[in-house]
C-alpha cells in the first residue's frame, strides 16, 4: 500500500469514525456510567490482586533460587568456610552471584558476609566490613538476628567506583540457615523494578497503583491528590506490604429530558449521514483493492490458505496471503537445512555400510543435492576412535562430552582445510568419528599426507583435550561403490590397536596379516553379544552370561587371562550402558558400577564374581524395565521391533521405510528407538541379521552370497565386513568352526 493510498484512506475513514463513535460513546457513557463504575471496581480488585501475586511470585522466585544455591552449590558454601585456595573460592562465589543476576534480572545486587574474617564479597569487590558501604545495615541485621523475608525500602549505595545510591528492598539469609554462625547472604532488589512490574501510569490523573511497606509508608513519594479514590487495598502475607489502587473521582452533568432527546436525535442523524458517506467512499475506493485481489487470486492458489471473503475484508486476505508466503518460505528454508544435514548423515552411513548402489552419474547427482563436491576420483576412509571410552564417559558429564567431541570435530575440519583433498566427516558411533577423504586425481595417491594429517590430529587431541584417540586408515579406492572396502580396512586397522596399542595412527597397509593368537580373543564376540542382549532387554542374556563364566572356569585359562576377561566384561557392559539415556547411565554409575568394582577387587573365584555381577545386573535390569515401560511410546517401539524381526531380509528396510509403515517421522522414530532400547536402529538391524545368518551358516549349505541376500544385504562384501565386526570371524571361518564343534 503506497503513500497515496494511505492518505486517501485516512481522509475517508477518520472523519466518519470520529463523528459516529463520539456520539455513540457519549450516549453509552451517559446510560452505562454506573455499570461501568461497578465493573471498574471488580476489574480493579482482580487486577490489583494479580499484580500483588506477581510481585510476591517474583520475590519468591529469588528466595527459592537463593535457598537452592545455599543447599546445593558447594562453590558458594566453600567461601564461608574459608581455608586454603581462598582466591579460587572467592572467585567461584563471585561467579555464582553473577550467575544469579544473569538468571534473574530482577536482582540488582548481592553480597556475602563471612563472620570468620569480616570479609564482604560482591560480584565485583572483596572488602572488609569496616570499608563496606552497606556495613550499617549488615551490622544491624547480624545483631538483631530478626530475618524477615524482605526488608522495607531503604537506601543502598553501590560499592563500585561509581557509587550510585538506589532505593532497594533486601532479603537477608543466615548461613547456615539454622544458625547463621558462618555469615549472611544479602540480595537487593530495586524498588523501581518492582514498580515497573506494576507498570503504573505515573502521569495519569485517573488511576494509580502504589506499594506501601509494613509501616504504611509508600515505596515512592507522590504528590497528594484529594481527587484520587482508593478502590482496592490488599496486604501480602509473604512480605507484609500493602498495595493500593484506585481511580480519580469524577461527576457527570445532569441532563434534562429535552437535552437527552436532542442528543439522541443528533446521534441518529449523524449515524445516517456517516453511513451514507461511508458507503459512497468505499465504492469509490474499492476498485484498486479489487484489482489487487484479482491479480492475487490469479498468481497464487488461495483456497484453504486465506480467510473466506465473506468473513474477512480484502486487506485481511492480502495480509494473510503475504504472511503465509513468508512463513512457508522460512519453514522451507529451515526444513531444507535440517533435512540436508540428516540426508548427509544417512547417505554417509549407507555408503560406508555398502547398502547403496550407484548407477551411471547417480553418485555425482546425489553429492550435488547434498551440496558436496561431486567430481571426485579417489576415496579413502579414516576412522577416529576415542580411547578408553568407558573412562571418558565416567570422567565427563554428557554436556562436557558433547563439547569435547565438538572441539575435536572442529580441529579436524580446520586441519583438513589446508589439504588438497575434500574431507566429509560424520559421527558413526558415540566413540567413533568417520572421515571420507575425496581427491580429484585419478592416479592413486600416497597415504603419507593423510597419515601426517592424522598424526597432527592425534597429537593435538592428546595435548589439548586430555584424552587420546586411535586412528585407523584404510587404503585408497577409485570408485564410490568400493568405499565400503576402505571402511572395512579402517575398521580392521582400529581392531589391531589391541596389539599395537592405543593413542597412535594405524595404517591398514602396515597391519600384520596374522597377529599373535591369544585365547582371550575367542571370548570377545560372545561378551559383546551378551552385553547387547542385556541392553536391549532380551531375557536370554542370563543363560548366556552363566555359560560365559562356566567357560571361564573350564577353559584352561590362566589367572591373568581370567582377570583380564572379567575386566573386559565390566568395561563392555559399561560401554553398552553408555549408549542409553542419561538417567540410565546415572543409575548405573551410582548403583551397579561400585558393586561390580568391589566384587572385582576382592574376588577369589570366578563363581563369586559371577554371583555378585549377576545380582547387580538383575537389579539394574528390573529398574531399567520400569523406566522403559513408563515411556509413552513403548508400544510403538515394540511394534517396530517385531516388524524388524519379521522383515529383516528386506534390503530396503530403513528408517524411511519404517516411517512410512508406521506413519511416524523417521527422525523421531530413530530417537524413540534409541531412547527405548538404548541401541541405534542400524545396530539393532545388523544384530538381528547376524543372528539369522549364523543360524543359516550352521544348519544349511547355502553359499555366503546367498545367505547375505537372504538376510537383507545387497553386497556380500558388506555382509562379510559386518559379520566379522560383530562375530569376530568371517562367515566362512564361523561355518567351519561351528561344524567342527558339532562333530
Amino acid at each position: 500500500m503506497n503513500r497515496k493510498w494511505f492518505y486517501r484512506q485516512l481522509i475517508s475513514y477518520v472523519p466518519i469514525f470520529l463523528l459516529i463513535t463520539s456520539f455513540l460513546a457519549y450516549i453509552a457513557f451517559f446510560s452505562l456510567s454506573e455499570m461501568s463504575k461497578k465493573s471498574a471496581q471488580q476489574i480493579n480488585e482482580m487486577a490489583t490482586g494479580r499484580l500483588l501475586q506477581l510481585v510476591d511470585h517474583s520475590l519468591q522466585e529469588i528466595d527459592k533460587l537463593v535457598l537452592k544455591e545455599m543447599s546445593d552449590n558447594s562453590r558458594l558454601l566453600r567461601y564461608f568456610y574459608g581455608g586454603n585456595a581462598a582466591v579460587l573460592k572467592e572467585s567461584e562465589a563471585s561467579d555464582t552471584i553473577r550467575s544469579w543476576m544473569v538468571f534473574n534480572p530482577l536482582i540488582h545486587s548481592a553480597y556475602l558476609y563471612r563472620k570468620s574474617d569480616d570479609i564482604v564479597l560482591t560480584n565485583t569487590l572483596r572488602v572488609p566490613l569496616s570499608q563496606f558501604a552497606d556495613a550499617e545495615f549488615l551490622i544491624q541485621q547480624t545483631r538483631d538476628r530478626t530475618y524477615k523475608p524482605w526488608s522495607n525500602p531503604r537506601m543502598y549505595r553501590d560499592s563500585t567506583f561509581q557509587g550510585r545510591t538506589e532505593q532497594v528492598v533486601s532479603m537477608v539469609k543466615p548461613v547456615p540457615v539454622s544458625s547463621g554462625e558462618l555469615g549472611v547472604l544479602v540480595v537487593n532488589v530495586k524498588t523501581s523494578d518492582l514498580q515497573a512490574i506494576l507498570n503504573p501510569p505515573s502521569d495519569s490523573q485517573l488511576s494509580f497503583i502504589e506499594l506501601y511497606d509494613s509501616k504504611g509508608l509508600p515505596f515512592r513519594q507522590r504528590a497528594a491528590d484529594a481527587n484520587l479514590k482508593v478502590l482496592t487495598e490488599l496486604r501480602s502475607d509473604y512480605t507484609g506490604w500493602t498495595i493500593r489502587s484506585g481511580i480519580g473521582q469524577f461527576r457527570l452533568s445532569d441532563f434534562s429530558e429535552s437535552n437527552l432527546i436532542t442528543t439522541v436525535a443528533i446521534a441518529v442523524l449523524s449515524i445516517v449521514i456517516g453511513t451514507v458517506w461511508f458507503i459512497f467512499v468505499i465504492r469509490l475506493n474499492y476498485k484498486p483493492i479489487g484489482t489487487i485481489m484479482d491479480r492475487l487470486k490469479s498468481a497464487t492458489q488461495l483456497k484453504g490458505k486465506v480467510p473466506d471473503a465473506e468473513d474477512s475484508h480484502e486487506l485481511q486476505i492480502i495480509e494473510t496471503a503475504l504472511d503465509n508466503l513468508i512463513r512457508q518460505s522460512i519453514d522451507y528454508e529451515k526444513a531444507h537445512e535440517e533435512d540436508l544435514l540428516y540426508r548427509r548423515k544417512v547417505f554417509f552411513h549407507e555408503v560406508l555400510q555398502g547398502n547403496r548402489t550407484f548407477g551411471p552419474g547417480e553418485w555425482e547427482r546425489e553429492l550435488e543435492i547434498l551440496q558436496l563436491p561431486s567430481h571426485m576420483k579417489q576415496f579413502r576412509v579414516v576412522l577416529i576412535e576415542i580411547d578408553k571410552y568407558a573412562r571418558f564417559c565416567s570422567e565427563y558429564n554428557q554436556r562436557d562430552q558433547n563439547l569435547l567431541k565438538f572441539a575435536m570435530g572442529n580441529i579436524v575440519k580446520e586441519m583438513a582445510s589446508s589439504m588438497s583433498f575434500t574431507v566429509w566427516m560424520e559421527w558413526l558411533e558415540s566413540s567413533r568419528l568417520g572421515l571420507l577423504f575425496m581427491g580429484d586425481q585419478a592416479e592413486e595417491q600416497s597415504s603419507r599426507p593423510v597419515a601426517e594429517l592424522c598424526e597432527r590430529i592425534r597429537s593435538w587431541v592428546q595435548q589439548h583435550l586430555k584424552f587420546s584417540v586411535t586412528i585407523g586408515i584404510g587404503d585408497a579406492v577409485d570408485k564410490p561403490e568400493h568405499i565400503l572396502l576402505s571402511f572395512g580396512q579402517a575398521e580392521d586397522a582400529l581392531e589391531n590397536k589391541i596389539f599395537a596399542g592405543t593413542n597412535r595412527v594405524i595404517l591398514f597397509e602396515e597391519t600384520p596379516d596374522d597377529p599373535l593368537y591369544s585365547p582371550i580373543h575367542e571370548y570377545l564376540p560372545e561378551i559383546r553379544r551378551i552385553t547387547r542382549m542385556y541392553r536391549m532387554g532380551e531375557p536370554e542374556w542370563q543363560d548366556a552370561f552363566n555359560e560365559l563364566f562356566r567357560s571361564f572356569r573350564h577353559g584352561g585359562l590362566s589367572r591373568d587371562d581370567v582377570v583380564t576377561l572379567v575386566n573386559v566384561v565390566m568395561m563392555t557392559f559399561f560401554r553398552e550402558i553408555a549408549e542409553l539415556p542419561m538417567e540410565y547411565k546415572e543409575l548405573w554409575k551410582t548403583s551397579v558400577m561400585p558393586a561390580m568394582n568391589d566384587a572385582f577387587v576382592a574376588f577369589d573365584s570366578v563363581e563369586e564374581v559371577r554371583v555378585s555381577f549377576l545380582e547387580s545386573l538383575r537389579s539394574f535390569e528390573n529398574r531399567m524395565k520400569e523406566l522403559r515401560e513408563s515411556r509413552q511410546y513403548v508400544s510403538v517401539v515394540e511394534q517396530v521391533r517385531r516388524y524388524i524381526d519379521e522383515n529383516y531380509g528386506n534390503p530396503d528396510l530403513s528408517l524411511a521405510h519404517l516411517g512410512d509403515a508406521f506413519a511416524v517421522n523417521p527422525k523421531y522414530l530413530s530417537y524413540m528407538f534409541k531412547e527405548q532400547l538404548g541401541v541405534k536402529f542400524v545396530d539393532y538391524l545388523a544384530t538381528v541379521r547376524m543372528e539369522y545368518a549364523k543360524g543359516l551358516l550352521e544348519s544349511t549349505d547355502y553359499s555366503i552370497p546367498d545367505i547375505a541376500n537372504r538376510v537383507g544385504y545387497v553386497h556380500a562384501v558388506s555382509f562379510n565386513r559386518v559379520f566379522k565386526k560383530m562375530v569376530g570371524q568371517t562367515p566362512g571361518e564361523y561355518r567351519s568352526r561351528s561344524r567342527k564343534d558339532a562333530i
